[in-house]
């Protein structure tokens, strides 16, 4: 029997899957555990490293992940789905890389592909402004 893993959830480690599934039969199990973690939004801080202590007063409740990595906890499905929005995020002058919790997230094999970042564009005029004339700007 092969497990289940939510098509919006994809693993991050298929492999992760297989190492466990002989102990976590029925996949019942692999649901109501992931359950309490689909509010939750994986977290790194660029070019700084950080405490879960230091960081937990200006966010929320967090838990620490080797290599850099923090797990935050949404109690609400509405702050989780806020968050992200929100952003992009800094703590000081560090960008935090905000992405959504993943079965399976491995810290030690995760490369961030893609950031959201904010540019600003000095002295542009007005009618420049448009989607389709942005991202020419922004691919070179």
């Amino acid at each position: 029997m092969d497990l289940e893993i939510p098509e919006d959830q994809p693993s991050d480690d298929e492999e992760g899957d297989n190492q466990y599934k002989d102990n976590l039969q029925p996949s019942s199990y692999l649901q109501r555990i992931r359950q309490p973690w689909n509010t939750a939004l994986i977290i790194k801080v660029l070019g700084a490293s950080f405490t879960a202590a230091t960081l937990e007063p200006r966010l929320m409740r967090i838990f620490d992940l080797p290599s850099g990595y923090y797990t935050i906890k949404f109690t609400t499905i509405e702050d989780y789905r806020k968050a992200p929005e929100l952003g992009p995020w800094f703590l000081g002058r560090n960008y935090l890389s905000v992405q959504k919790w993943v079965p399976n997230f491995n810290p030690a094999n995760h490369k961030i592909s893609t950031i959201a970042v904010w540019i600003r564009l000095n002295g542009l005029p007005i009618e420049y402004y448009d989607k389709e004339i942005l991202t020419l700007i922004g691919k070179k």
